[in-house]
């Protein structure tokens, strides 16, 4: 008979639970949500904050491009530009832009910020950033708020998108 000490591994998986408790509830009490990007494969999963914001039903198949695609036309590029420029330079993102949302085509602003994530050979393997819904200091209407600078967060769903919780204290520091 050969006995094995499985305390080791039982405490780094109440280490990790625990983590991922605090993590969890610091998400939900901040109202912030999680969404982790495979850009290899193209899948994504999304939290029910996420859902809320961009506007789909629960459960809905989603894809690393989904979000993109309910950016406003006026924004597109912009957010593009922001994207690509992280991307190639290796340096977190940040917009703030208009989206369109799924289910009720109401505009609203959010603010992402970001990073990717690179495999050994450099090239992009996901993404990890957080999306909050803002609006307009003057009035209830985010589509015409004319200065992105009078931008006030909103006491709304917001998301976190990330793929594990070990990039945070790494990137937290280059973050404005």
């Amino acid at each position: 008979m050969v006995f094995k000490d499985a305390s080791a591994a039982r405490a780094a998986q109440q280490a990790l639970q625990a983590s991922e408790e605090r993590l969890r509830l610091a998400l939900e009490g901040a109202e912030l949500g999680a969404v982790d990007y495979d850009l290899r494969t193209g899948n994504a999963v999304w939290n029910d904050r996420l859902y809320a914001i961009v506007g789909y039903p629960l459960g809905t198949p989603v894809t690393a491009e989904m979000i993109n695609l309910h950016t406003a036309p006026e924004d597109w590029e912009q957010v593009q530009r922001t994207l690509q420029q992280a991307k190639e330079t290796h340096t977190p993102f940040r917009s703030e832009h208009r989206i369109v949302r799924a289910n009720d085509k109401a505009v609203r602003w959010v603010a992402s910020n970001g990073i990717f994530l690179y495999d050994k050979e450099g090239a992009g393997s996901g993404s990890s950033a957080w999306y909050a819904m803002l609006r307009s200091s003057g009035g209830s209407n985010p589509r015409y708020a004319s200065r992105r600078s009078s931008m006030h967060w909103e006491h709304s769903p917001a998301a976190l998108h990330t793929t594990s919780t070990t990039y945070w204290p790494c990137c937290a520091a280059t973050w404005p």
